[in-house]
């Protein structure tokens, strides 16, 4: 186990300048997850950790050991990627043994280690198999079984799921968070996939445009998202983002189109405007008028359990929710119930949380 410091990191691809002094702390034995949309660069802090990239500045350590210039062996880092690369000819024992074999252990200690991971993994019984012969999420076992094996003090991930399909995904990830549960090992994780970040983490990094927009606990993320940025790349359906005018400050009132909400505040606006973030499943839909809101029905998106539903509230549009079972059509009057102490607000000029 490790626990990793990046200090003032920075990576420049000729002009290009990807990261620029970035500090960060992956604690020893946390599941740690960088998030973000594709490019963001999530990928290359992966391989600058592992020294598959030279940093350009700052300092990278491992149990406070600078590795800035150890090869990626001398870090005794595990990758596993998103392509499983197997080797297509050796058997599943072969492919888990590999690492061993490489680093001249006696046959015995093979056997005993890789039927050890077999065993951990559900494996066993395939070990003699070719590749070709698995399926899908068989193959990505083989892959974390040939990273276990070396016992190493960091596993690095690279999107190692989105080769699965929808429901492989969801099992793998189960297994994924009962193996670091079992190896107590670090895992540094990098996916685009926010229900695999927010399942499997201790922490999740969220970064942008080569800069960490928040990093804390999925839960932390999700109910106090740091920025407009975090907020609409966490949830789905994204958050509503309602543009509001100020009528009090003590306490704050914001009227947004014909909602008018009392919200409590970390800190007071700096404007008499704002920006009011709320999540679709913290709007509820009824046919009763009992509710504070009425609104007109646009739009239905049946989905499981739930009916997303866009809502007109005056002159603005939200999207809410309600069960399956309820009677709603489009065009009718509905009516909304939205608990003010999740409502969000946000500053419209730095897009900061307020």
């Amino acid at each position: 186990m490790a626990e990793i410091q990046l200090k003032n990191v920075s990576k420049h691809f000729k002009d290009v300048v990807v990261f620029e002094g970035l500090t960060l702390t992956i604690r020893d034995g946390e599941f740690f997850t960088f998030l973000g949309p594709s490019g963001c660069g999530k990928s290359t802090l992966l391989n600058l950790i592992a020294g598959l990239e030279e940093i350009t500045d700052g300092e990278i350590l491992f149990d406070g050991q600078l590795v800035n210039d150890l090869p990626p062996r001398q870090r005794d880092v595990a990758m596993v990627f998103q392509s499983y690369a197997l080797y297509p000819h050796m058997t599943v024992f072969d492919n888990i043994a590999f690492p061993l074999k490489m680093k001249k252990y006696d046959k015995q200690t093979i056997k005993r280690e890789v039927e050890a991971v077999a065993s951990i993994l559900g494996l066993k019984g395939l070990l003699n198999r070719k590749p070709r012969e698995l399926s899908g999420g068989q193959r990505q076992r083989v892959a974390f079984g040939r990273a276990i094996v070396r016992r190493p003090r960091v596993f690095l991930m690279d999107e190692p799921l989105s080769n699965l399909d929808a429901r492989l995904r969801v099992e793998m990830r189960a297994e994924l968070k009962k193996l670091h549960k079992e190896l107590k090992t670090t895992i540094v994780y990098v996916t685009h996939d926010q229900a695999e970040a927010m399942g499997l983490s201790d922490r999740i990094a969220i970064i942008n445009e080569g800069m960490i927009q928040q990093c804390a606990t999925p839960v932390e993320i999700y109910t106090r998202p740091k920025n407009i940025f975090v907020a609409t790349f966490v949830g789905s359906p994204a958050m509503n983002l309602i543009e509001g005018e100020l009528l009090s400050e003590a306490p704050l009132r914001v009227k947004a189109g014909d909602l008018v909400l009392s919200i409590s505040t970390e800190q007071p606006p700096r404007t008499d405007r704002v920006i009011i973030g709320i999540r679709p499943e913290d709007v509820e839909v009824s046919t009763s008028g009992e509710t504070c809101y009425a609104a007109t029905v646009e739009l239905l998106e049946p989905e499981g359990a739930r009916i997303w539903i866009d809502l007109i509230v005056g002159n603005i549009k939200i999207k809410g929710y309600s069960s399956i079972g309820t009677s709603i059509s489009p065009g009718q009057r509905v009516y909304l119930n939205i608990p003010v102490e999740r409502v969000h607000v946000f500053d419209p000029v730095t897009k900061q949380r307020l």
